[in-house]
């Protein structure tokens, strides 16, 4: 997944972040894409957008930070 290419080991997430990390990023990416909303250029274009911000967001000592991040993404899918 090409949100998770630059993750290091060395930071504070825990096995279970980074597992509740990676379901939120696939939900929400299959929630764009399965939506009929957009476009299939249209939703990569949106999913591409999301995964810079989502890297922006990357600090390795602040798990939470991304983890609320997505959890809003999913929100305004809704």
């Amino acid at each position: 997944m090409r949100l998770f290419d630059n993750f290091s080991n060395d930071s504070d997430f825990t096995e279970e972040e980074m597992k509740t990390l990676e379901i939120q990023y696939i939900e929400i990416c299959a929630r764009i894409r399965n939506s009929g909303q957009y476009s299939e250029d249209e939703a990569e274009r949106l999913i591409e957008r999301i995964t810079r911000v989502g890297r922006y967001l990357y600090d390795p000592w602040k798990p939470h930070l991304m983890i609320k991040f997505y959890e809003v993404i999913d929100e305004l899918l809704d």
